[in-house]
Parts: C-alpha cells; structure tokens; sequence
C-alpha cells in the first residue's frame, strides 16, 4: 500500500474520531491475504494506535485471513499490532476446503492441505501465552461444500 494512501487512511481516522467523538478505534485487516503485507500492518497499526491514544479512545482491531502464512514470528507481530482478534474462515469440509483454498498456481501447501495447515493445527496458535480475545473459525455451509443441511420443513398453510 501506497505511503500516500495510509497517510489517507490515518488522516481519516482521525476526522471520524474527532467529529463522532467515539471512545473507541475499530480497525479490521482484510481483503486477499493481509499478512502478505505485514510491513503495512506493522506501519499502519503503530499509527492508528497513536490517534486512538491522543484521543484517549481505546483501540481493537480485528484481522480476517486464511491462516497460511501464520508463524510464530507473525503472531508476534499481531499482538504487537494489538490485533487481539483473528478469524479464519474454513470452506468446509477438508476436501472441499482443500479444493477451494489453493496456493498461487492451484497447488496446495506442500505435505498436506490447506485444511490440514490451517490455524486449528497450528502450535503458534496453541501457545498458552498468547493472549488473545478471539480465534474465530467460520465453516461455509453450502451446497458444494459437503455440509448441507437438511432444507427447513415448509408449514401447511393454515
């Protein structure tokens, strides 16, 4: 993200904080893979964090993504970023998960699934020292993904 565009997104912040005089900075990272731009995290987190501090608001923020790229060092990095939520979506069963959420090039990460190295796996997310609100995992239930439920009984007209 572009140095001029964050300078936007701080700018905007602050405008919406100080003519809603809010008592809190929400801020979710989303959209493609967040944490393939963890340098803008870092960078723009700092910065939010210090708006949010000069008005005496509070600050959470929330992050949307697929688990991947999640090590040790970058769960580090979110608790420094004060991003105390993750949600990680899954689309459904393992085979169908691992159908839908491939790597640049169709395959899937290597020895396993996607399914298989998404966070519920994952010992950095495990570690009982770090101090998260909130790992939120979602299932797509769709047709295509293997966990139909059984369509709702219609009432009788009455």
């Amino acid at each position: 993200m572009a140095p001029e565009i964050q300078d936007d997104i701080v700018r905007l912040a602050e405008r919406m904080l100080d003519a809603s005089k809010a008592k809190k900075l929400a801020i979710t990272w989303f959209g493609g893979e967040p944490l393939m731009a963890t340098d803008v995290i870092e960078a723009l987190s700092a910065r939010l964090i210090r708006v949010a501090e000069e008005r005496g608001c509070t600050y959470e923020a929330w992050i949307f993504t697929n688990g991947y790229l999640l090590s040790e060092d970058v769960v580090d990095l979110l608790l420094r970023c004060r991003i105390n939520n993750v949600h990680i979506p899954l689309d459904g069963t393992e085979t169908t998960n691992d159908a839908t959420r491939r790597l640049i090039g169709g395959r899937l990460p290597p020895s396993s699934g996607s399914w298989i190295t998404s966070p519920c796996s994952s010992p950095h997310l495990r570690r009982s020292s770090v101090p998260t609100r909130t790992w939120a995992m979602s299932v797509s239930w769709t047709s295509s993904s293997g966990l139909c439920l059984p369509a709702p009984k219609r009432r009788a007209p009455s």
